[in-house]
């Protein structure tokens, strides 16, 4: 099967979702069968990124706002597949912010904050700084976003109450703020923060 999908030209070095290779599966896979054989001819090398691979827009790109009303858990979904990498941090603040949003509502949702150390509490001050912008948002919504943040870092009782939880309200307010900045800014990445 692996010859002829070569031979029909297959490409060794296309990557999946989470960047493998047929070609670096094949050279760890080392139990009954020699898959590494087939492809003996195919040097190391960089892979080529899978047509889909994320972030689709980089630093500079602009994000595609809607026109008119819009419905925000929507445009958080599209704007995380624009700018989160499958993994790691985004390099762009639009795609951190919706990427910290996320990982703080999956925390608490998934896990009841179980898992929170260091890197929820940089996510927590980095989405609580980014927000807190007054050419945005308005006095009282600054407000709502202070208390969001506060609630969020106060972990050992997450509220789960859905649109009116914190974490719904700060991915609300990221997704406003991601449409008022559409270029994407660039941002170095945070090298304490392993989540």
């Amino acid at each position: 099967m692996i010859a002829m999908l070569r031979q029909h030209g297959a490409d060794p070095l296309a990557a999946n979702h989470s960047g493998v290779t047929p070609t670096s599966l094949a050279r760890d896979i080392v139990k009954q069968f020699d898959i590494k054989a087939f492809f003996r001819d195919v040097p190391d090398g960089p892979s080529h990124p899978p047509p889909n691979a994320r972030p689709a827009l980089n630093t500079g790109d602009i994000i595609p706002v809607p026109k008119g009303t819009y419905v925000w858990k929507k445009e958080f979904h599209r704007i995380f597949l624009l700018l989160v990498p499958v993994s790691g941090q985004a390099p762009t603040v639009q795609g951190e912010l919706i990427r910290a949003a996320m990982k703080l509502t999956d925390e608490a949702y998934r896990n009841g904050n179980g898992n929170w150390d260091q890197g929820f509490d940089i996510l927590v001050a980095f989405v609580a700084q980014t927000l807190q912008d007054s050419r945005v948002f308005t006095q009282e919504e600054l407000q709502e976003i202070r208390q969001s943040v506060k609630a969020i870092a106060d972990f050992e009782r997450p509220d789960l109450n859905g649109d009116g939880s914190p974490y719904y309200i700060l991915s609300e307010f990221a997704v406003r703020w991601c449409f008022a900045y559409p270029k994407l800014i660039s941002r170095p990445l945070d090298r304490n923060l392993h989540r």
